[in-house]
């Protein structure tokens, strides 16, 4: 320690709940136990750091000119809160400090802040001339710890007697959530050396706590709902523990506690037993020394030590399960819960195996985790028998990860494997390469027209080439009931050759759907008055669709009819007899024409000029999961349909269909009139 035998040690430890207390100023009872080994002290690695370092404060302001902050980190270490001037009479200071420690450790991988309030500070006059008009210090920050204090930072003695109410709240950094885990706090060295008579050093609970512990050993007194000290004692080291100390557990992490103090400065260390990395962590062992056969017998050992009591627990675990998830290559076959001398205690809890998930698991009974003699540091372990399948391709390596739970937190084990080997044949299998599609009935490794097998069997090293029939690329086209294509399944395998390395080998061919080559021509009009004139007539437009190989060309037409456009804007949509649909969306009228269906190719499509409207804008677009484009220009735009010859990554590939959308604009504004006789005729040929 660092103050001497007089000074005092206090830790607040914080650990696991599930409801929200909040503050009232009267004292709440609470249930004493024993602590069972003298000898066990909680060990301070378990403290979250609530010192300067990551401290920031805030003193209220009608206290101002009253407490004075004291930094003294470069002389005595610390950081002091001072009130001034202490007099004969008695002084009450409500709520004149609150410290904020940020990111003080992690609980279940969460950073937790820690706010420490000082609800009242009572300091107690004196008529003693070395004490009257001293300052008194309250709090004290150190880098990493804080004190409560009752220090008089001024004359030649201190005798300043305060008694202080503090409280604390624990959330979540990232949500400000109240730590629903219980908490306990350590309460040490309440001896009286160097008091006068009549003041003992003590502590109240006065929210949130429910069940002091206390050594075999103790000589405190209980009284007025609290622990106090008989007079003229001094304690130190394990005795200020065990004669003069107490743990005392809470709800969650909000609690209040009341602090007598003379003379000292008291410790005021923040435990968590939950603490990320301070849990006892399960461990996983499967002999992976050998080479298991299909149907030998495997053990998998999960092990899990339950804490002990006032070494690295305080409160009772609310849950305590031991599982594994059976990995693939293995069949569950029996599971049973041993101690360490080997002997079974499955009769502890509750074993059962989901078929589903293919979980082992294994929860102690309510009973055991309530009981304190169940705290004892003892390992428990999960022996799960499995028998190793036979795996695909002949040879599998298995790796399994379990896990425990406590108090509803994860913690995964070690990663454990083993080797499965039986090599011996070459095998075939086709899977569809496309999400939600199924290979239809003709495409089969056993029967039909793309049946594939080898019968041969192969070693060890031996180089095996891949069937030359059926080939990469082959297609299977699918019809409609009128004998039009609407698809292709095309063909592309995993490798050419393999090599037997302990497995079997499986040459897997991926037959991913290819939508019949479509393309979509889509026409887009501003919906305005000047642009749909019935005067002017109806805006009629022809589509060249020119092939890049076959050099054919196709021709398609949309007409923004009266009908068309009085139907559209009064419904949202309409569809003409020639299977246009027109749709009014964000101030613009598109009409779109049925698909037409082409064989693979690489396309060009343009719009042919009218007199009335020039093109401003044509964009073909491949329409999958995504929509892409493939060209932009502002008369012929390119539109490359062939589906099935695309690779991963290039463009189209995954894509339905291609669609061609034109923009136009009304030109020619001179030559138009309502009695015009010219209305939006195709130009002539040059």
């Amino acid at each position: 320690m660092k103050f001497g035998s007089i000074q005092k040690k206090l830790a607040a430890v914080c650990l696991v709940a599930a409801v929200l207390i909040t503050y009232t100023s009267a004292v709440s009872a609470v249930a004493t136990g024993t602590v069972p080994d003298s000898s066990a002290i909680v060990p301070s690695g378990y403290t979250f750091d609530t010192g300067y370092i990551n401290a920031e404060w805030t003193i209220n302001d009608a206290y101002k000119n009253v407490i004075t902050v004291m930094d003294k980190r470069s002389g005595e270490g610390c950081i002091s809160f001072v009130v001034a001037k202490n007099d004969s009479s008695t002084k009450t200071y409500t709520d004149p400090l609150t410290v904020i420690y940020r990111n003080a450790g992690k609980i279940n991988g969460r950073y937790v802040d820690i706010k420490l309030n000082v609800d009242k500070l009572v300091q107690t006059g004196s008529t003693n001339t070395n004490i009257v008009n001293c300052d008194g210090e309250f709090l004290c920050l150190w880098s990493d710890v804080t004190d409560v204090s009752s220090h008089k930072t001024t004359g030649t003695r201190y005798k300043l007697t305060h008694t202080t109410d503090l409280s604390y709240t624990i959330t979540y950094a990232d949500d400000g959530s109240l730590v629903e885990f219980p908490c306990f706090q350590a309460v040490t060295d309440l001896d009286t050396f160097q008091n006068v008579a009549s003041v003992a050093e003590g502590f109240v609970p006065v929210s949130g706590y429910n069940t002091a512990y206390l050594y075999p050993g103790s000589l405190l007194k209980q009284q007025n709902g609290g622990f106090f000290a008989p007079s003229q004692l001094e304690t130190n080291g394990t005795d200020s523990y065990t004669k003069t100390g107490l743990y005392i557990t809470t709800d969650n992490g909000k609690f209040t506690g009341r602090f007598y103090g003379t003379n000292c400065r008291t410790q005021l260390l923040i435990y968590n037993q939950y603490r990320s990395g301070m849990l006892p962590k399960p461990s996983l062992y499967i002999d992976g020394s050998h080479v298991y056969e299909p149907g030998e017998d495997v053990l998998i050992n999960v092990k899990q030590n339950i804490g002990k009591l006032f070494v690295d627990t305080v409160t009772r675990y609310t849950q305590f399960v031991i599982s594994d998830d059976v990995p693939q290559g293995l069949s569950y076959k029996s599971a049973r819960v041993l101690d360490e001398s080997g002997g079974d205690v499955t009769d502890k809890g509750t074993l059962s195996y989901d078929e589903t998930s293919r979980t082992v698991k294994f929860e102690f009974s309510s009973g055991f985790i309530q009981s304190q003699s169940s705290y004892d540091g003892s390992q428990y372990t999960l022996e799960i028998t499995a028998a190793a399948d036979s795996p695909e391709g002949g040879s599998a390596v298995i790796t399994d990860t379990a896990r425990s739970t406590i108090s509803g937190i994860d913690q995964e084990t070690n990663e454990q494997s083993l080797k499965v080997d039986t090599p011996y044949h070459v095998s075939y299998e086709y899977v569809s390469g496309s999400q939600g599609r199924s290979l239809p009935e003709e495409i089969s490794v056993s029967k039909g027209a793309y049946a594939i097998s080898d019968s041969e069997t192969y070693y060890q090293g031996d180089e095996v080439l891949r069937k030359e029939s059926p080939a990469e690329g082959e297609k299977l086209e699918i019809r409609d009931d009128d004998g039009s294509p609407y698809g292709s399944w095309v063909l592309s395998w995993d490798e050419e050759k393999k090599t037997v390395e302990n497995a079997d080998i499986v040459f897997t061919g991926t037959w991913r759907y290819v939508p019949a080559p479509r393309l979509v021509i889509v026409k887009k009009m501003k919906d305005s008055k000047d642009e749909f004139t019935a005067a002017h007539g109806e805006p009629v437009f022809l589509f060249r669709i020119t092939g890049s190989d076959s050099g054919k060309s196709w021709y398609r037409a949309i007409t923004f009819s009266s009908e068309a456009v009085r139907e559209v804007r009064k419904n949202g949509s309409y569809m003409d007899s020639d299977g246009v649909c027109f749709v009014l969306r964000d101030g613009y009228i598109y009409g779109r024409y049925a698909p037409v269906y082409l064989p693979e190719d690489d396309y060009t499509v343009e719009e042919i000029d009218t007199f009335r409207f020039i093109n401003t804008l044509a964009e073909s677009r491949y329409h999958g999961d995504e929509v892409t484009v493939a060209d932009s220009a502002k008369k012929a735009v390119k539109a490359p349909l062939r589906l099935s010859e695309y690779k991963p990554g290039q463009d189209g590939f995954g894509a339905d269909y291609i669609s061609v959308c034109f923009e136009n604009a009304k030109s020619d504004w001179g030559r138009l009139s309502h009695t015009d006789i010219i209305i939006n005729r195709l130009k002539e040929a040059e």
